[in-house]
């Protein structure tokens, strides 16, 4: 039986699946889901994908959505051409960095630009990163602030994996510094540099230290559909879950408080957790099921990132758990594979943002544009 894909070409990322798949003389059924007459809203459609997005791919039984997924998949399945997918640990983690970049900063406002025009709706201060030795070790530049630097540090050390670590002070705005900068240039943490090469993006950094380090398999399986479904998470969280947990937190506790030195509206923030709510349904009822953990009976990259995300609400005193005992059982599962210790010391920072003080004025200045840009 042959893979069928469900596409419409005048998406982006269904435009990406047919194109590889053309060119690598993949056979696949194409199912056409026309996304102006609403066909991907259908009661047909969302038995196939619940999240009602496109592409998804449907092989015997097993569903994947998110297009990097399902090219990760067709690759492994297919033994495409190398050069697709290099096996080569730097040019694989290249590819990663930037599927995972160009997620949010290409995917997104290109998205934006298409519906505006063609569619016409209408509607910090400098820290010092001394240039580092080629021949050191890993370094991992963080700030336990953010939940993407979480995951990786949570990750390293649960694997037992050598790094210095070097404090990155987001809200000291120290990674709008010329002197980061020179580390990296898009300004964001988390940033690994391994001698000479420097990686960016948290999912690309999580994926390459399970390869170069030869972590315990349940990480990121090498079983082509387990292996899939973490892909398909990691995809799915980058846009949906780490946008909302970030707003949860932003409003209720950072955005206005420290930034503005008020409170949010309560309409404001009503809107924010009732998205956050319909998230958190989607990641119990799509992802976690009745499963221990989102893939299988194994912790994976795709529960780190998640409980990490998480935690962001939480340190805003938002009570996510509460009346969701499955997501909850969850929770008490994956702390106790990380273990108590880490995951409070990779925490303690986020649980205390309620108490954060109001930003430096010369930060907010600085800082503002992005985070303005982030939250919405």
């Amino acid at each position: 039986m042959v893979v069928e894909i469900y596409l419409d070409l005048l998406s982006a990322s269904c435009r990406s699946v047919y194109i590889f798949a053309r060119k690598n003389g993949i056979p696949f059924d194409f199912q056409f889901v026309d996304l102006l007459k609403g066909h991907h809203h259908s009661k047909e459609y969302i038995e196939i994908n619940p999240l009602r997005t496109l592409p998804s791919l449907k092989d015997g039984k097993f569903i994947l959505s998110e297009s990097v997924p399902i090219l990760f998949y067709l690759c492994r399945k297919y033994s495409t051409p190398s050069h697709w997918y290099p096996p080569d640990l730097h040019g694989r983690a290249r590819v990663d960095e930037f599927l995972s970049w160009q997620h949010t900063a290409i995917q997104l406002p290109m998205s934006k630009i298409l519906w505006i025009k063609a569619m016409d709706l209408q509607g910090l201060l400098a820290g010092e990163f001394a240039p580092s030795d080629p021949a050191m070790g890993l370094e991992l530049f963080l700030d336990l602030l953010s939940q993407p630097c979480r995951a990786v540090y949570i990750f390293a050390k649960k694997n037992g994996i050598p790094f210095e670590l070097r404090v990155v002070e987001l809200l000291k705005g120290q990674h709008l510094s010329d002197a980061f900068a020179q580390v990296n240039p898009l300004k964001k943490v988390p940033v690994l540099k391994d001698g000479d090469f420097t990686l960016t993006e948290s999912v690309a950094i999580l994926l390459y230290l399970t390869h170069k380090y030869k972590v315990p398999d349940h990480w990121y399986p090498q079983d082509l559909q387990a292996h899939a479904c973490v892909d398909e998470y990691l995809a799915w969280q980058h846009t949906i879950l780490q946008q909302n947990c970030l707003r949860a937190l932003w409003h209720k506790t950072m955005m206005f408080p420290v930034f503005l030195g008020e409170a949010v509206s309560p309409e404001m923030l009503a809107a924010t957790l009732a998205e956050l709510d319909v998230t958190l349904q989607i990641l119990e009822d799509k992802f976690l099921q009745n499963k221990a953990f989102l893939v299988g009976p194994h912790i994976s990259l795709a529960d780190l990132v998640a409980i990490t995300e998480l935690m962001h609400p939480v340190g805003a005193g938002c009570q996510i758990f509460e009346g969701r005992p499955k997501l909850a059982a969850w929770r008490q599962r994956v702390e106790a594979v990380v273990g108590a210790v880490l995951f409070q010391e990779a925490h303690e920072i986020i649980l205390k943002a309620k108490n954060f003080s109001l930003a430096d004025p010369s930060v907010k200045q600085k800082a503002m544009p992005r985070v303005l840009a982030m939250i919405h």
